[in-house]
This record gives structure tokens, sequence and C-alpha cells, in this order.
């Protein structure tokens, strides 16, 4: 009466992006977790080395905090640098590349470079991607298992 249909080639094109997303996250925290370890020579925290760059580059910025783990990010439409509280206050070998990583973005933005524009857009659409992929594969799956619909 109702059949029961999987299609495997859902699984050979879903199932390599989501082991690359995992093996992606994966590799960013492990090696977070590693220099989050190791002290900076000049035993400066995140927030002291933003000051600095921000300074050296002639930016006037807010900094604020930002909730979480590796939650760290520059936003353009408020001008603001936003560093997580393990970020801006340890002095580590992490936090000066976490650091120097998002006021990049910041220099790119006050020289009006185009690629940051395209960013600046992306950043709501992109900041939901981690999670709705998982979610979204798995309703892949279910979907395609309309057999247990009738069940």
């Amino acid at each position: 009466m109702f059949g029961f249909y999987f299609d495997p080639l859902y699984l050979v094109f879903a199932a390599p992006a989501m082991i690359f997303a995992l093996v992606a996250q994966w590799l960013v925290s492990s090696t977070y977790d590693k220099y989050e370890k190791t002290r900076n020579a000049k035993n400066l925290t995140g927030e002291q080395v933003a000051a600095f760059l921000l300074r050296a580059n002639g930016l006037n910025l807010a900094v604020r905090a930002a909730e979480g783990k590796l939650t760290d990010h520059y936003d353009p439409r408020d001008k603001t640098l936003y560093l997580s509280d393990s970020v801006a206050r340890v002095p580590s070998v992490a936090a000066l590349g976490i650091v120097a990583h998002e006021v990049g973005h910041a220099v790119q933005d006050s020289q009006g470079y185009a690629p940051m524009r395209l960013r600046a857009f992306l950043v709501a659409p992109a900041s939901i991607g981690p999670w709705l992929g998982y979610i979204l594969f798995f309703i892949g799956i279910v979907i395609n298992f309309s057999g247990l619909v009738w069940l």
C-alpha cells in the first residue's frame, strides 16, 4: 500500500557536506583549545591588543563583550568589535590571533573594501547556517523515509 523509499543519492551528497562541516568545526575548536592555554610573550590580553591595533590603525571603535566561546566578531552595522570573555581577558596566543583577525575586518570596513560589504550583507544568513544545516540534514533523511508517516 504505502511503500518505503530511501534515496541513497541523498546521503552521497549530504553526508560528505555534513562530515566536512563537523571536521571543520572540530579543527577550529581543538586548535583554539590548544592555543588558549599558551600565554603570549608580552602577556597582553585580547582587550589590550585590540586597543593597540585599533589605535595603530586610527580606528575609534567600541569594544564590547560577546557571550559564549568563539563568538568574537566585528559588526560593521554598529562599528563595534565584540570579544568573548576568554579572548578579551586572557593573555593567550589564541586571543591575539582572534583579535588580530577581527580588527582586520574593522580595517577592511574602514577602507571601504568591497568584499567586506558583501560579507556584511551575508552575515545574517550565514549566522544561522551552522545549526540550520544540521537540522535540514536530518529533516532530509526523515522526509525520504516517508513510509514511516503511515506507521
